[in-house]
């Protein structure tokens, strides 16, 4: 069975080696807490004192750490993964990083026998929790085939998205997707709360109207979401000049009400502020 190792226990990374345990695989762990390891080592991994002694017990690590700082420090830093590191080992990158940040690391590690992917994880700590991730993955079909086992044990789904980078720039769509989301809802719970009205009755509103098929999902669903340009059929160009018309005085009369309740909506305000630009190219008329 593969040997398996997790770098970063913290509320991602915990719950992840907790399934990998759970499901087999010999786990040695990492933390710069040492009591973090505790839980893990009573439940039969081995809690290692430095990212090199984790490469010399795996042959697949996680490294679930904050940031591009961390990843790098954990591999390539005093102890790291690389000083400890057998032929064949692969790196999955679950910290969200830029994606330079991955080649960078692929291309020094590589010449040294260790295979870097990028193993992004969606869905948050709850998801974390109950094994239900899921781990979007860039690199080539051999790491990828390698290294899924252990991926599966904490995700209810394991896509390979491409290349080499490939599984972070669909993690960093799927974020910006979920921050704007976020964004929306909280600038519009914002408003009805100093409206006076109950928060749950504007959930009850969204849900009965179909706003997230109507305007989430069929956003997703364009089969091209390229702007128009003025080759545009005319009866496109049309329906787009009037829905970012409609979009703009909608987003201002929010705005608008925003100033007289006393809440400041600066989000609402940049989308109306860009409400022409919704399907049209610039430089084409948007109505305003």
């Amino acid at each position: 069975m593969l040997r398996s190792g997790v770098i970063g226990l913290g509320k991602i990374g915990m719950p992840m080696a907790r399934r990998v345990l759970g499901k087999g695989f010999p786990l040695a762990v990492r933390d710069v807490r040492a009591e973090a390891m505790e839980s893990l080592a009573e439940g039969g991994a081995r809690a290692c004192a430095s990212p090199a002694e984790v490469a010399r017990h795996s042959d697949v690590i996680c490294v679930v750490v904050l940031d591009d700082a961390q990843v790098e420090e954990v591999l390539l830093g005093p102890q790291g993964v690389v000083e400890g590191a057998e032929s064949e080992l692969v790196v999955c990158v679950s910290s969200t990083v830029r994606e330079s940040t991955v080649f960078r690391l692929a291309n020094e590690l590589r010449p040294r026998g260790i295979d870097v992917i990028d193993a992004g994880v969606a869905g948050g700590y709850q998801a974390a929790e109950v094994g239900t991730l899921v781990a979007t993955v860039g690199g080539d079909r051999a790491s990828f085939d390698r290294s899924r086992p252990v991926l599966e044990a904490f995700s209810k789904e394991v896509i390979h998205a491409g290349p080499l980078g490939a599984g972070m720039r669909l993690k960093l769509i799927k974020n910006l997707i979920s921050y704007l989301a976020m964004i929306a809802g909280h600038e519009g719970i914002l408003l009805a709360e100093a409206a006076g009205i109950e928060p749950a009755v504007v959930r009850h509103v969204v849900e009965q109207t179909g706003l997230v098929d109507q305007f989430f999902h069929a956003a997703l669903s364009r089969p091209n979401s390229q702007r128009l340009g003025p080759d545009a059929p005319a009866e496109d160009l049309e329906f787009a000049i009037h829905f970012s018309k409609v979009a703009r005085k909608d987003l201002l009369a929010a705005v608008d009400f925003g100033r007289e309740v006393g809440v400041d909506l600066p989000y609402a305000l940049t989308a109306s502020e860009n409400a022409g630009r919704l399907f049209l190219a610039p430089g084409e008329p948007t109505g305003e």
